[in-house]
């Protein structure tokens, strides 16, 4: 049937970005992580679309934008929208530090009316831990926009048809009701988004929720404290559709894989994907350092496509950050530095001057000139170093500091811990062990 025909309603996710220490949105020409929570959102979306969930007689047209690849132009999305006759914009996944992005996205798209709804990390903790004492919450309500806390599975109809009859509610608030995702739509982007990753590496989550309480984790007070999971065959499913779409590279983003109760029975799936089905597929993955104790991970982690693992530690001596080769050349953190940096020169926070043409430019290319001589250089040396070791005859026979066994006197004798912020580190964990025992009031 021709667009003409039926009701159109235009519905655009938006993954922001955040600033830089100049005010300019950070963007790449291939940023480095898929967004797992565009990707959900895409999925429930399209699944909506499918069900017709605002009646048989209107379409859902579902665009996806991650704006660490993508520059975001609010008058063309609400172009889009005005065009449609109806829609609204959804900034999705927001954790803390691209909140005040999403809220100068959302301003501008507020002065043109349209519906805008914030979710995400920084919302979802927030209310969690803050009971939403925070001026930022605040300020968005003002302006007309709708928060959301929680997890869409099962929610994110109610929040299209709220907003297709113009009554959409300032807070969508399910943090008590965190649903079950076994079964429930699968997360998908298309292939042109995830072509503008490094390596088109699209992403998936196989659970949610840790039954641990380490301290410095804030993923128990937004995901909350009871593992839910996707089945194996919930999995084996999001990578043949995605297999089908042309993706072969997948990021299972859950934060310790390892202690995922299915784990062996989804290596099996992907074991046979790979060994009968020949389908040419590789994964990243995150586990914690006892891992290999688990009986036949590490081997089956290689047989299903496993290449690179991020492993979860909390360091003695946070300055260690500092000597990232990304902190260096680019001044921000080893897990969004992406390919080539854009820049967009009016793309700038507000309070920020627009600089002239004349003069942004020529240092702009300058930066990036300099930049990737600087990424080259680095990448020829630790590869002069990785080929040393390789043909080193002796290198199975290797051993240093690092890994000699820790010694009781360590913490007084070790310049490991001389750093201002080791010393810090320390006197707090020697202060709450004294208030465990009960020495300290």
């Amino acid at each position: 049937m021709e667009r003409g025909c039926k009701k159109h309603f235009c519905l655009v996710l938006v993954k922001p970005s955040h600033y830089d220490d100049d005010g300019y949105v950070i963007q790449w020409l291939r940023s480095p992580i898929p967004s797992t929570s565009l990707a959900a959102l895409y999925g429930l979306a399209q699944d909506c679309a499918e069900r017709r969930v605002l009646g048989p007689d209107v379409e859902i047209d579902v665009h996806a934008f991650d704006e660490t690849n993508t520059r975001i132009r609010c008058d063309s999305l609400a172009a889009m929208i005005h065009a449609a006759g109806a829609g609204m914009v959804m900034l999705v996944g927001v954790q803390s530090n691209q909140f005040p992005r999403a809220l100068d996205l959302a301003t501008t798209l507020r002065k043109r009316d349209i519906p805008v709804a914030i979710g995400g990390f920084h919302v979802s903790g927030t209310l969690s831990m803050l009971d939403g004492a925070d001026p930022d919450l605040q300020r968005a309500t003002a302006m007309g926009v709708s928060l959301f806390a929680g997890e869409a599975e099962g929610r994110l109809e109610r929040v299209l048809q709220d907003a297709d009859a113009g009554a959409l509610a300032p807070l969508y608030n399910f943090m008590d009701d965190l649903p079950g995702i076994e079964g429930t739509p699968i997360p998908l982007l298309a292939a042109e988004t995830v072509r503008r990753t490094a390596g088109g590496v699209t992403s998936f989550d196989a659970g949610r929720g840790c039954p641990y309480q380490c301290s410095f984790c804030t993923i128990i007070n937004v995901q909350g404290r009871k593992s839910r999971h996707r089945s194996p065959a919930d999995i084996e499913k999001i990578v043949r559709l995605n297999y089908a779409e042309g993706m072969r590279s997948f990021f299972i983003t859950d934060d310790n894989f390892a202690r995922n109760k299915d784990w062996e029975r989804i290596l099996d799936r992907l074991i046979h994907l790979r060994e009968a089905e020949k389908l040419e597929i590789g994964f990243i993955i995150q586990v914690d350092t006892l891992c290999h104790k688990l009986r036949n991970f590490i081997e089956k982690c290689a047989r299903a496509g496993v290449r690179r693992v991020f492993i979860g530690l909390e360091n003695i001596n946070p300055d260690n950050l500092l000597g990232e080769g990304s902190i260096d050349f680019e001044k921000m953190h080893p897990l969004e530095c992406g390919f080539l940096r854009r820049k967009s020169r009016r793309d700038r926070r507000p309070g920020f001057p627009i600089e002239p043409a004349w003069r942004f430019y020529p240092k702009y290319l300058t930066e990036t000139a300099v930049n990737q001589v600087r990424w080259i250089w680095l990448y020829l040396r630790l590869r002069r170093l990785y080929l040393r070791i390789k043909h080193d005859p002796e290198r199975l026979r290797y051993t240093d500091f690092a890994m000699a066994a820790v010694a009781h006197d360590e913490a007084e004798t070790r310049a490991l811990f001389g750093t201002a912020a080791a010393q810090a580190y320390l006197t707090q964990e020697h202060r709450l062990a004294k208030i465990r025992e009960g020495q300290v009031a």
